[in-house]
């Protein structure tokens, strides 16, 4: 029998049990309502006229005719009203003993005694009735005292035993859960009825069963790459900080939360939006994600620089971050350790060069002494390889000014046609040994460009010895400067050459980086320092460049607002 219908059936039972209680009560509420109205019918009435008959006689002359009308009246209504045993004959006595009262007044004590006799007889009826009504209540309390103390223990019975029926199995319900909770998958539940709490325990049962084949058959192997998780991310040189899409913290190594300032247990699985307004770095960290700037923390009285970089993850099918801070402290030691003696060696080495070059003045005078062809040849290639040796000092020193950030600025209005006059003379042998026409185009009335007109000039005679260096005998090299819509100063250099793949476009404006296929015997600094003086200057560089069409570079620098 199911739950529903046990509680179905106890409920019409109590409510049968009321419906037959209620029903005896109406019955002998009946009954007794039945007596008494028969009592007021039949018996008071007739006491009531027997009353008015003797006082009709006891008060009034019996031979008067008014008398006997009022006595007639009340005979007449007891001769209706005849209902007890005995009662009528003696009526009809009455009648007679009346009938000779109005002939002979000596039967008036015949008349009282009937009169008498009447209301004896219905006061005797009157007690009988009263005996059976009482008779009747005392069984009427007998059957609703019974019935009502069943009903009661019935009810108690029930009061007792329902809310145990319900809360009994609910408490043992909790109790599953609560083990279940705890991972204690070996608890069953013993509910063996037939309804629903009994399926709802063998569902319960069940569902411990799988949890606890599911324990056993992947605990083990969750724990292992859980631990080897933790010990992957704990191994990272790097300090890392794993974060969802709503930036709740899923895991942080070592070295990310000696960073922080944190420990584990307060920060793993907590919300990065709680801790910021106590932690100024992790602050730092969600507002700049990919930063580009080195920052500076200090650990033990000691200045380290970071390098922050995030990455995209994938969280159970979800987006996350991964924020990862590289400590380059030993790369930024070693690197102005790197910028400091290349710019020793560069500025050591430019004396011994220009003593190099007052010897070769020397040689080439004839005061000096005449050479030979072979002596002159091999005086040319001593001479252009200590320019290409101070060139490449120059670079190196300008390199260095530019990294540790000393790039001495004197910005002016120059003529920009003048700039590039300079810079066109100071190439005039190279174009000249390999015949190389070019061609000038400047806009007409050009305004002036605010600029450091010695770095410009570097930049244009790096830019124009490149185009010298790849184009080829005869070719046509164009230099152009004009005016654009957004006040620059526009100097493009257009060559012949082989021109540059489009993936090498960006790269090649980078330290140390040579397109492939250049003739450049350099460094691989001179566009990055051209792209560093012009930036300084308020400018931006580029190339527009396909393979075996040339190469155009150009340059853009403010104009001079007066």
């Amino acid at each position: 029998m199911t739950l529903q219908n046990k509680i179905a059936l106890g409920t019409t039972f109590l409510f049968l049990m009321l419906l037959l209680i209620g029903g005896i009560s109406m019955y002998y509420i009946s009954e007794q309502k039945s007596v008494t109205q028969e009592v007021l019918k039949d018996n008071y009435e007739s006491l009531n006229y027997c009353h008015g008959m003797l006082a009709v006689i006891n008060r009034e002359n019996p031979a008067q005719q008014k008398a006997h009308h009022r006595f007639d009246a009340y005979l007449r209504l007891q001769e209706k009203n005849v209902t007890e045993k005995g009662e009528a004959a003696v009526t009809v006595a009455l009648r007679k003993a009346f009938d000779q009262l109005k002939l002979d007044t000596s039967a008036i004590l015949q008349v009282r005694q009937n009169i008498l006799q009447i209301l004896q007889i219905n006061l005797q009826a009157i007690r009988r009735k009263n005996d059976i009504a009482i008779r009747a209540a005392q069984q009427a309390k007998f059957y609703i005292s019974t019935l009502s103390g069943f009903l009661f223990l019935i009810g108690f019975t029930f009061v007792l035993n329902f809310p145990g029926l319900i809360a009994g199995p609910i408490r043992r319900f909790n109790e599953a859960i609560q083990e279940l909770s705890r991972k204690n998958y070996t608890y069953r539940m013993h509910i063996d009825t037939a309804d629903e709490f009994g399926e709802l325990a063998g569902a319960i049962n069940q569902m411990a069963g799988k949890l606890d084949e599911y324990e056993h058959s992947n605990l083990a192997q969750l724990m292992f790459e859980k631990k080897r998780a933790e010990a992957v991310i704990n191994s990272l040189d790097d300090a890392s900080i794993g974060m969802d899409k709503n930036q709740t913290i899923l895991f942080a190594n070592q070295k990310a939360l000696q960073l922080l300032g944190l420990d584990a247990e307060n920060t793993i699985g907590q919300a990065a939006q709680d801790i910021v307004p106590h932690n100024d770095l992790l602050k730092f960290i969600l507002d700049n994600p990919s930063g580009t700037s080195p920052f500076k923390i200090v650990m033990d009285n000691r200045e380290n620089y970071f390098l922050l970089d995030s990455y995209k993850i994938q969280v159970d099918e979800e987006p996350g971050t991964v924020y990862v801070l590289k400590n380059i402290t030993t790369f930024l030691e070693k690197d102005v350790a790197k910028t400091n003696f290349l710019a020793t060696i560069s500025h050591e080495l430019k004396t011994p060069i220009s003593g190099i070059k007052l010897g070769l003045q020397l040689l080439e005078n004839p005061k000096t002494g005449a050479l030979n062809p072979d002596q002159l040849r091999l005086l040319h290639d001593i001479h252009g390889e200590s320019d290409r040796l101070l060139r490449i000092t120059s670079e190196l020193l300008n390199m260095t000014q530019l990294e540790t950030g000393k790039i001495d600025l004197t910005l002016q209005a120059n003529d920009p046609a003048d700039l590039v006059r300079t810079a066109l003379q100071a190439l005039y042998p190279q174009s000249q040994d390999k015949k190389l026409q070019i061609n000038t185009q400047f806009a007409p009335q050009l305004p002036k460009v605010w600029s450091d007109p010695e770095k410009t000039i570097w930049v244009l005679i790096n830019l124009l010895s490149n185009a010298i260096r790849h184009a080829s005998e005869g070719d046509h090299l164009r230099v152009e400067i004009e005016a654009t819509a957004d006040r620059q100063i526009h100097f493009s250099i257009q060559d012949q050459g082989p021109g540059i793949a489009s993936e090498y476009q960006e790269k090649i404006f980078e330290k140390y980086v040579k397109a492939p296929g250049s003739k450049s015997s350099g460094t691989g600094l001179g566009l990055a320092i051209s792209k560093d003086f012009v930036e300084a200057m308020g400018g931006k560089i580029g190339v527009a460049s396909q393979l075996g069409q040339g190469a155009n570079f150009y340059f853009d620098l403010p104009l001079f607002q007066e």
